[in-house]
């Protein structure tokens, strides 16, 4: 499934946890994706929309070192999380 990704990189620089990454598409009706949380609100888009859950990688993040902490390195992590489809089990 493609997704269309925002990256909060405010503080990027200046932080210990990874940007909130938030989904602009698919809608949160076609997501079926366990490392992909309901819609929540974002300060930046003024909306709710869902968001990335980084599981495991939000520890990793924390413990490198802050010359590794890059932009590449997190999209990487991002895209890697996101092709490894964990579907959620219907509740129907």
């Amino acid at each position: 499934m493609y997704y269309r990704v925002l990256i909060d990189l405010r503080g990027f620089l200046y932080r210990d946890e990874p940007p909130e990454a938030w989904i602009l598409y698919p809608s949160d009706k076609e997501i079926r994706h366990l490392n992909i949380r309901p819609p929540s609100y974002s300060e930046l888009l003024k909306a709710e929309c869902p968001k990335i859950d980084y599981g495991e990688f939000e520890e990793t993040w924390r413990k490198l070192p802050v010359n590794e902490r890059t932009l590449h390195y997190l999209i990487k992590q991002i895209e890697q999380i996101l092709s490894y489809e964990e579907p959620v089990l219907s509740e129907e």
